[in-house]
């Protein structure tokens, strides 16, 4: 689940570039960016290097293609390693909510001379410039800025929600979080609100449910924005490969001094399937989850990682706890 308040999304909206923040440490996909020598390699989940340190930056596959970064300008590589779409991108977005990859629904939002459009996989102008700013496709929409206001279109381009929004996050479970008058509620896809803007910050849905934030107050809503008790004290659970990440206590990450942690596994049942042990750990993608151990506790600091490495669905260890933080691993959930 996201975590990073929805104020600062509305303030930082306007501003989104590829490179204004690093790609998550907390993501694991099928193939993987690992900084070597201030250039990121890319490797399988194996472990085994697939493309070796050659771009400034470089963002998780997607749909067969990932962004790369060559000087001041992005373009997108295939899993050879091979060019397909040339450097010519000021800036691309990379689906804040979901995870550091671009190509979604068949479509990248890309931006050039301060606008942004979208293109398709062989990089030719679906939607041409014409946005502040755009995000990737959900559900069919994007949500997308013009004249400092939020909307949502469709894939011809053509707005099917008109800006009038002062932010939004994507379509999720058939609803949007938006922010109206300095609140933020949920519509649907006609625009009109299922439940009124009445929080201070707000997530998006996931398996029927949704954080959010009265004052500093945390509560789990129900689709129709009832207040509900949210299973092993998690809010919008996400479910991947039949596996859930559970926190068994309400303190995330949180390891005792003798380095019993918290983080492990639960099926659709809720049955612990893999004992809690981690300190982070990520979804499971193509049978493998990342997950971070207990390095120690730091009295400035607090909990240490001993590094980051991968698991299969027994809970054995794969790929050993070796990677640091700044590896690319998938959104925690």
């Amino acid at each position: 689940m996201k975590t990073v308040s929805f104020s600062l999304i509305f303030l930082s909206v306007l501003m989104l570039t590829s490179s204004s923040q690093p790609i998550n440490a907390r993501q694991a996909s099928e193939t993987l960016p690992v900084t070597e020598n201030s250039r990121p390699n890319i490797t399988s989940e194996t472990g085994k290097l697939v493309i070796p340190a050659q771009f400034d930056e470089a963002h998780s596959f997607s749909q067969g293609l990932a962004a790369v970064k060559l000087g001041s300008k992005w373009g997108f590589i295939d899993k050879t390693g091979r060019l397909v779409i040339p450097p010519q991108f000021e800036a691309v977005d990379y689906a804040y909510e979901n995870e550091s990859k671009s190509f979604f629904e068949g479509l990248a939002a890309v931006r050039v001379a301060e606008k942004w459009g979208y293109i398709d996989k062989t990089g030719k102008f679906v939607i041409q410039p014409q946005f502040e700013s755009a995000r990737s496709f959900s559900e069919g929409v994007a949500n997308v800025w013009i004249n400092r206001k939020s909307g949502f279109i469709d894939k011809t381009g053509k707005f099917v929600i008109q800006p009038q929004f002062d932010g939004a996050l994507n379509f999720s479970e058939g609803l949007a979080v938006v922010n109206s008058g300095g609140k933020t509620g949920y519509i649907d896809k006609t625009g009109k609100f299922v439940i009124k803007a009445q929080f201070n910050n707000a997530e998006s849905f996931q398996n029927g449910q949704a954080r959010v934030w009265i004052g500093e107050t945390q509560r789990c809503i129900d689709k129709i924005g009832k207040f509900i008790q949210p299973q092993f004290n998690d809010c919008g659970m996400t479910f991947s490969e039949g596996l859930a990440v559970v926190n068994r206590t309400e303190e995330p990450f949180l390891c005792s001094d003798r380095g019993q942690c918290n983080i492990g596994y639960i099926d659709k049942t809720g049955k612990i399937v893999i004992e809690p042990k981690f300190s982070r750990a990520s979804n499971f993608f193509e049978g493998l989850a990342a997950v971070a151990t207990f390095g120690g506790h730091d009295p400035a600091l607090g909990v240490l990682f001993d590094g980051w490495g991968y698991i299969d669905k027994t809970g054995e260890v794969v790929i050993p706890a070796e990677y640091p933080s700044s590896v690319t691993l998938r959104e925690l959930e």
